[in-house]
């Protein structure tokens, strides 16, 4: 009879004493939830349709740009928050744009990503609106706009072309 209540008891212990205090406990919305969605390279095809580009941009300044897009690949882009396993934007897709200096590589100005509005079914469009800011210097740029599916990696890693807008900032 004492051997049973000790092995009640390692059992109980086992299953909580071991747990510390500031781990998250499991609850039936973790156990439910499937995991993310890591895309392969062919879900990471994107199509991008020209959009309207102004001549020259005054350096500093703040201009409006929509980006239509079209999900080229297999696989539908999953979206922050849109299930447990995608908070705060785990492996959700995103849009980012940068200015890269014309004569070589050299992209020193990053910008802030911006969300899809839905999860993008393959053969799915959207238009993203972004509010761009030019360098601070003037030069010959080239305005790039690449996806990302955060944590995997970058849409133009993995064969894509970006969206590549050559622009005078004066």
């Amino acid at each position: 009879m004492k051997s049973a209540w000790i092995a009640i008891l390692l059992v109980t212990c086992a299953a909580s004493c071991g747990r510390r205090p500031s781990e998250t406990p499991i609850t039936q919305e973790v156990v439910n939830s499937a995991p993310p969605v890591v895309l392969p390279p062919s879900a990471m095809r994107i199509e991008w349709k020209q959009p309207a580009v102004p001549a020259g941009v005054a350096a500093g300044s703040t201009f409006p740009m929509n980006i239509e897009i079209r999900n080229a690949g297999d696989q539908t882009w999953p979206v922050a928050n849109s299930k447990p396993e995608y908070a705060a934007g785990r492996y959700a897709v995103r849009l980012s744009y940068r200015w890269c200096a014309s004569r070589g590589m050299d992209c020193p100005y990053f910008e802030i990503r911006r969300e899809l509005s839905a999860p993008l079914e393959p053969g799915g469009t959207q238009t993203i609106g972004f509010l761009i800011t030019a360098p601070p210097k003037p030069g010959a740029y080239e305005l790039q706009f690449d996806a990302v599916q955060e944590l995997v990696a970058w849409f133009g890693d993995q064969g894509n072309n970006r969206l590549t807008i050559p622009l005078q900032v004066e």
